[in-house]
């Protein structure tokens, strides 16, 4: 250094400048030159900032490009003009066009590195590729900002003053501008913020998160978004997420508890203080003031978190260069910007999250609590805390759960959480019996049915509500009044036709009924019987196609009342439920589930009617038939014949319910090969059901269509064939062509063309009922299956051996799980696919 000059002053000697050691030609006009992309202007500006904090002179686009500039003429200068470049070097830096050639040209000036031109500094760990490994850098990251700071001063020196420089600390980064007094160091919380402790357990998001973040930045001047969801949802949480994850873009953060608006003002005026407005004792004055502030300054969050009033939050809306984040469950906040609605969590991430809290926990065992939790993160959070605290074996909480949810909801505490589901929704519950008392009886209603989505028009049947929903006879624009009482809240779904109910909503919906004073359960349940009972399908036939949309939209919510019904109290209402159930279940195919329900059923109406009762038979009936299907013959006969016994006693033997269960006594002893007996008892019967019921009536054709089965039988070919043609030429002009019975004729009459050697036929007959079978019934039904049992049968009588041993495989596979392997037809096809078998590829 010249004698005479300090730091990097202008000695006068000779003219030149001084920088260091190093003599630098007296046309330099800065120190340095800050060489960055904008991926690190966070770093670029705290660099610069250090360096001029110890005197040196500084050009830094961020500060010194100003608009209507020429971008590339000033940074021409600055190569130039700039004693050395600082490139603040990272894997994006490297990817630069423009911060390839700043960092080459101030190497072009310097190759052999005597006047110190080029000074890397690394703000990531990457490669430093060609010329730049040649020439040392520096190292920031991994340090904190005290090492940091040590690190880039010495790695430097000099300095020079002289350009007007910002009069407030440049905001960090994003140009925002700041109110404390100097830019923080990359990684580091803005100076003014009051969000609550960041969940270290916090799991996926990322789409909504993402979603959130692009609706903010194209939020115009001020941007504000709301979380809209059910408590206990996550949206507090995901507002706190976006909060840390954005901060390096805010130099003013504020959290604001808005579940009580009349604190919000108070939560405000503290922020005054906080941005160094003068104190004053009027909060509303304060509030205002901040408000004023926040207008002016870009570079600031509020968090308005389970805001309950769109108008209550409009009025602290600063405007301006900054951001809104609302949080609530509350409609309506729409009025204020976007609504992004926040979901329950997919279920990945929900075992995910478990999974992280309670190691060891299976992915089996996570998901059935997450199921059993309606993969509501609050819940989960609080099992997770439960688990951890108790050290329960998760395969046991799996078991409370399944046996007393609601009482599960109380237990545990989630870290950073004041509430529990338990009491999650009292709040709101209460609110809504003062502002809507009919939204408190519907959501009742919905807390005793399945979550699933219950079709509105429940709410409307033919006739009117039952006794004992008054309060919801109201009229199909006033139910969607009192949907929408509900919704406000999150407190369900609505769609343009259905709503539904989380599970846990349910469960604690059901807890505060049981407190209530003189509740009935048994007759809320009985009332609700009688409502699904008005809702069904028009018509009394469930065993139609046509009506199995309708029956399938009720079918969890009749199990659902069903299932909280005891036997013990259960009345002529849900016992009629229940044989609607049984009779849709049995003509679905699902069997197993039928018969449990006749089984209830029958003793329920014998604890009610007695066993003679009309009713008490006909489910006895219904159960035999069940038992046949089941391949439980024996047992099966002894019922009908029990039944017969009753009903000839009572009835007669020319009552339409005698002849029924004839009919069907009939089919049981064809099929155990009394075929002589069996065969007189179904003349018996047509005899009748002709000359009562008339040639074309149903039942007539069932008893016609089972006779001609037992005349093939016996090898009466001809006869039966005739027969067969028959019943099939007036069930398809009665009941049409995909009709269930006219299918099965058609099944019929196919096997018997097959076994007369009309293969050519009979398959492409079976062809036609299988396709339709299956589109109609389902691949798994048991007509489906004997359908396509029978083909394949056709196909390898054809030659055709591989493609049958297929069908015979898949019809083998699934009557094995369905039926099980000791049922008749699933013996009856393993035996078929033996011969197949042999010699097989």
């Amino acid at each position: 250094m010249t004698a005479g000059c300090l730091g990097s002053r202008w000695c006068g000697i000779d003219g030149s400048w001084h920088v260091g050691s190093v003599t630098v030609d007296a046309g330099v006009r800065w120190d340095f030159l800050v060489s960055y992309t904008q991926a690190d202007r966070g770093w670029a500006e705290w660099i610069a900032w250090e360096l001029e904090e110890v005197g040196y002179r500084v050009l830094i686009q961020a500060w010194d490009i100003v608009a209507g500039s020429n971008w590339i003429q000033e940074m021409d200068r600055g190569v130039r003009l700039a004693a050395r470049t600082v490139v603040v070097l990272s894997p994006d830096y490297l990817l630069s066009v423009y911060g390839r050639a700043e960092w080459q040209a101030a190497w072009a000036a310097d190759p052999l590195g005597e006047r110190s031109k080029l000074l890397p500094v690394r703000v990531a760990s990457c490669d430093r590729p060609g010329l730049l490994g040649l020439v040392v850098s520096v190292d920031l990251f991994d340090l904190s900002e005290v090492a940091a700071r040590r690190v880039l001063r010495d790695a430097v020196d000099g300095g020079m003053q002289g350009r007007v420089k910002p009069s407030n600390a440049p905001g960090f980064p994003g140009g925002a501008r700041v109110v404390v007094s100097r830019p923080r160091f990359p990684g580091a919380l803005p100076a003014v913020w009051n969000v609550p402790t960041r969940n270290p357990n916090f799991v996926g998001r990322g789409d909504e998160l993402a979603e959130l973040a692009a609706g903010l930045r194209s939020g115009g001047l001020v941007a504000v978004s709301a979380l809209r969801g059910m408590g206990g949802v996550g949206k507090t949480q995901l507002a706190m997420e976006y909060a840390y994850q954005h901060a390096a873009g805010f130099d003013v953060v504020w959290w604001v508890r808005a579940e009580q608006a009349a604190t919000v003002a108070d939560q405000l005026a503290e922020l005054g203080g906080r941005l160094g407005l003068p104190a004053t004792g009027d909060v509303m004055k304060a509030a205002a003031e901040v408000v004023a502030a926040l207008r002016a300054m870009p570079g600031w969050l509020l968090v308005f978190d389970n805001a309950e009033d769109p108008e209550e939050i409009r009025r602290w809306l600063p405007g301006g260069a900054g951001q809104v984040l609302v949080t609530t469950r509350r409609a309506g906040f729409r009025a204020l910007g976007r609504v992004h609605e926040v979901d329950l969590l997919p279920r990945d991430e929900a075992v995910g999250l478990l999974r992280s809290r309670v190691p060891g926990l299976t992915v089996g065992v996570a998901d059935r609590i997450a199921q059993l939790l309606g993969d509501l993160p609050l819940a989960l959070e609080q099992a997770a805390a439960y688990m951890e605290k108790t050290d329960l074996p998760g395969g046991e909480y799996v078991s409370r759960l399944e046996a007393r949810l609601t009482a599960m909801l109380d237990k545990g505490q989630a870290v950073g959480h004041e509430q529990r589901v338990a009491t999650l929704w009292d709040m709101s519950y209460q609110r809504l019996a003062q502002e809507e008392p009919a939204a408190v009886v519907l959501l009742r209603v919905l807390a005793y049915l399945a979550p699933d989505v219950v079709p509105v028009d429940v709410f409307e049947p033919e006739g009117g509500m039952p006794q004992g929903l008054a309060e919801l006879d109201v009229g199909r624009e006033r139910v969607w009044d009192v949907i929408g009482a509900l919704a406000d809240y999150s407190l369900l779904r609505r769609t343009d036709a259905t709503v539904s109910v989380h599970r846990l909503v349910q469960a604690t919906v059901r807890r505060q009924v049981a407190t209530v004073a003189g509740w009935d359960e048994p007759a809320w349940l009985d009332t609700l019987a009688a409502l699904l009972l008005r809702a069904r399908p028009a018509g009394d036939n469930a065993r139609d196609p046509r009506t199995w949309d309708r029956w399938a939209a009720l079918r969890p919510h009749i199990t659902a009342v069903l299932a909280a019904t005891d036997p013990a109290t259960a009345t002529t209402r849900t016992a009629v439920l229940d044989h609607w159930l049984g009779d849709y279940l049995s003509a679905r195919g699902e069997r197993a589930a039928a018969r449990a329900l006749f089984e209830r059923l029958l003793d329920v109406r014998r604890r009610l009617l007695g066993d003679e009762d009309p009713s008490t038979l006909g489910t006895m009936h219904e159960l035999a038939v069940l038992m046949v299907d089941r391949g439980e013959r024996a047992a099966a006969r002894a019922l009908f014949e029990q039944v017969l016994d009753v009903r000839r006693g009572v009835l007669g033997d020319e009552h339409p319910h005698t002849l029924t269960t004839m009919n069907q006594l009939a089919r049981v002893m064809a099929n155990q090969g009394e075929r002589a007996a069996a065969r007189a008892l179904y003349e018996q019967v047509l005899d009748v059901r002709r000359r009562v019921l008339g040639e074309e009536h149903p039942n007539t054709l069932t008893t016609m269509h089972n006779l001609a089965v037992v005349m093939a039988d016996q090898g009466e070919w001809t006869a039966a064939r005739a027969l067969f043609e028959q019943v099939l030429d007036v069930r398809r002009r009665v009941l049409g062509e995909e009709h269930p019975d006219t299918l099965n004729t058609m099944h019929n009459l196919a096997w018997m063309m097959a076994d007369q050697d009309e293969r050519a036929a009979a398959r492409a007959l079976f062809e036609k009922v299988f396709d339709v079978r299956r589109r109609v019934l389902g691949d798994e039904h048991p007509d489906t299956l004997s359908t396509m049992h029978q083909l394949a049968w056709v196909m390898a009588a054809q030659g055709e051996r591989v493609a049958a041993r297929a069908l015979y495989v898949q019809a083998l596979d699934v009557r094995r799980r369905v039926l099980g392997d000791e049922h008749p037809d699933t013996l009856r096809t393993r035996h078929a696919l033996v011969p197949l078998l042999e010699g097989a590829d």
